[in-house]
């Protein structure tokens, strides 16, 4: 069994390109990849899993499933800073901003 916690998980077969973020433990099955970085937080990895789901989607499918040759093809468009470094700042508050507008919509039903 394989554990795994805070990383992304992309389903290769079944749900193919169904994309994840999960910030707890869990046990992965051999039809999921798990994309991992230490250096990442929980905004930063929600932000990917936005922009992976959104590139693949509609490419593949039950009977175009996502082998690991696929996935080393693909190429995730991320933004960079003005120093070409990969604008993290950007992405976390990007996502902050979302979470935070969630919020106040949901709150507004109470």
């Amino acid at each position: 069994m394989r554990f795994f916690s805070n990383c992304i998980t992309l389903d290769n077969s079944g749900s193919v390109g169904a994309t994840f973020y999960h910030p707890y433990k869990f046990i992965a099955s051999d039809h999921v990849t798990s994309l991992i970085n230490n250096d990442f937080n929980k905004y930063i990895y929600l932000f990917i899993t936005a922009t992976i789901r959104h590139q693949i989607q509609g490419k593949y499918d039950f009977n175009r499933e996502i082998s690991d040759k696929r996935i080393n093809k693909e190429m995730i468009m991320l933004l960079f800073d003005k120093n070409n470094q990969l604008d993290f700042y950007y992405m976390e508050n990007y996502m902050k901003q979302i979470q935070n507008n969630h919020i106040d919509k949901l709150s507004i039903l109470k």
